[in-house]
C-alpha cells in the first residue's frame, strides 16, 4: 500500500470518528451552535474591518476603495502629543486597578469563608454582589450623592465638624482615587465568587490534619489555603494583566464629562478612541490605537503567562 492510499484511509478514518462524535454527542453540538454564531458574528466577521487602520477610510466610499496609507496611523499615534499622556494614564489607572482590585475579591472571600452563620454569610454575599448589575451611571449616582462638593453626605459631614469641604468628584488631585475606589466597590463581591467557590473545594483533611498539629488558624491561612488557591489566582491575575490597557470605558467617561481638567489625568485609550471615532470621525486612527491595544494586551499576556510558569508553575497553557 502507497503512501497516497495510506493518507487517505486516514482522513476516511477521521471523517468516521467525527461524523460517530457528531451523531453520539449531537445534543452538545446544538447547545454549542448559538454560541459558536454569536462568536463568528461578533468576533470574527468584524475582523474584516481591521483593514482601515491601514486605509484612509472614508464611509462616502467604503472599505475596498479606500486608500491603502499603510502604517500611517499607527505613526501618527505614536508620534502624536497625546500618545504619552494617554498610555500613561491607562496604565497608571490600571496598575492601580490591579494593585488594589486584585487582592479584594480575595481578602473578601476568605473572609465570608471565616464565617460561621450561614445566614449572615449568604446575605451579606448577595449584598456583596449588587454593585456588579448596576450601570456606571447608577453608581455614578451613588458616588455623587456621597462626594458631591455642595450637599454631598461627606462633604456636608465635613462642613458640619469645622473641616473644609473637598470637591471629590471635580478636583484633579482626587478623580484617580474616586476612579480606583469606585471600582473596587463595584467589582469586589462579584470577583470573589471564584476564590469562595474554590474555598469550597477544599479538601477539610488538610485542615483537620493541621489542627492535630497544632496549627494556628494564620498558619492554615499561610501554608494551606494560600498555596491551595495559588492556581486560580495565577489564571485571574493573567486574565487582569491581559486587560492592563483596557480601562472601563463607560466609568471614565461619566466620571469625567466635559471638564479638561480631570480629562488630563483620568482620560484613557478607550475614550481617546471614542473621541477621535465617533467624535471627530477619524475612524481610521481609532482602528489603529485599537490594534496597538490589542497586540500589547496580547504581548503582556504572554510574557506573564512564561513568567508565572517559571516562577511557581502555573500557567494558562
Amino acid at each position: 500500500m502507497d503512501h497516497r492510499s495510506l493518507s487517505g484511509e486516514k482522513k476516511k478514518n477521521v471523517f468516521r470518528r467525527f461524523a460517530d462524535a457528531l451523531v453520539k454527542y449531537w445534543p452538545y453540538y446544538l447547545m454549542m451552535l448559538f454560541p459558536a454564531v454569536i462568536i463568528i458574528i461578533y468576533k470574527i466577521v468584524p475582523l474584516y474591518g481591521l483593514q482601515i487602520a491601514f486605509k484612509e477610510y472614508y464611509p462616502r466610499i467604503g472599505i475596498e476603495d479606500s486608500e491603502w496609507v499603510g502604517f500611517a496611523h499607527f505613526k501618527k499615534f505614536f508620534t502624536g502629543s497625546d500618545f504619552l499622556r494617554v498610555f500613561a494614564n491607562t496604565l497608571y489607572l490600571n496598575f492601580l486597578k490591579i494593585l488594589f482590585g486584585f487582592p479584594a475579591p480575595i481578602l473578601l472571600a476568605l473572609a465570608f469563608n471565616a464565617v460561621s452563620g450561614k445566614i449572615f454569610q449568604r446575605t451579606t454575599q448577595i449584598i456583596s454582589y449588587i454593585p456588579q448589575f448596576l450601570s456606571w451611571v447608577i453608581v455614578y449616582g451613588f458616588m455623587y450623592m456621597l462626594f458631591n462638593y455642595n450637599y454631598g453626605a461627606l462633604n456636608l459631614l465635613l462642613e458640619g465638624m469645622g473641616l473644609e469641604k473637598v470637591p471629590f468628584l471635580a478636583s484633579e488631585k482626587w478623580i484617580v482615587p474616586m476612579l480606583i475606589f469606585s471600582y473596587v466597590w463595584k467589582n469586589i463581591g462579584w470577583g470573589s465568587i471564584v476564590y469562595f467557590a474554590a474555598l469550597g473545594n477544599i479538601n477539610t483533611d488538610y485542615y483537620e490534619a493541621a489542627e492535630i498539629d497544632g496549627a494556628s488558624k494564620w498558619s492554615k491561612l499561610i501554608y494551606i489555603t494560600l498555596p491551595l488557591l495559588l492556581p486560580i489566582m495565577t489564571l485571574m491575575f493573567l486574565i487582569q494583566i491581559g486587560t492592563l490597557l483596557y480601562g472601563d470605558f463607560e466609568q471614565n467617561l461619566i466620571f469625567m464629562g466635559m471638564n479638561s481638567l480631570l480629562r488630563k489625568r483620568g482620560e484613557i485609550l478607550e475614550t481617546y478612541m471614542y473621541n477621535l471615532g465617533i467624535g471627530n470621525q477619524q475612524y481610521s486612527f481609532a482602528t489603529a490605537v485599537g490594534i496597538f491595544q490589542s497586540v500589547f494586551g496580547a504581548t503582556l499576556v504572554i510574557i506573564s503567562n512564561f513568567l508565572t510558569k517559571r516562577l511557581n508553575g502555573y500557567s494558562i497553557w
